[in-house]
């Protein structure tokens, strides 16, 4: 599974990896391995990251 588009979203949205992993209640390290495709990526595990950079999104934008 291509997830790479998940790491140029959260960095154009300013996100570090620390900042992503604080927000899916996770560490660095694992946001590193869903990244790099090395973690146990489920649909659920892609679906939340997914969910978490659309409302961070959404927030960003209402912030506007």
């Amino acid at each position: 599974m291509d997830i790479e588009w998940l790491k140029v979203i959260r960095i154009s949205l300013g996100l570090s990896m620390n900042d992503m992993a604080k927000l899916m209640f996770v560490t660095k390290g694992t946001i590193s391995r869903i990244e790099a495709g090395k973690a146990n990526n489920s649909k659920s595990t892609i679906l939340l990251y997914e969910l978490v950079l659309k409302d961070f999104m959404n927030k960003k934008i209402k912030k506007a």
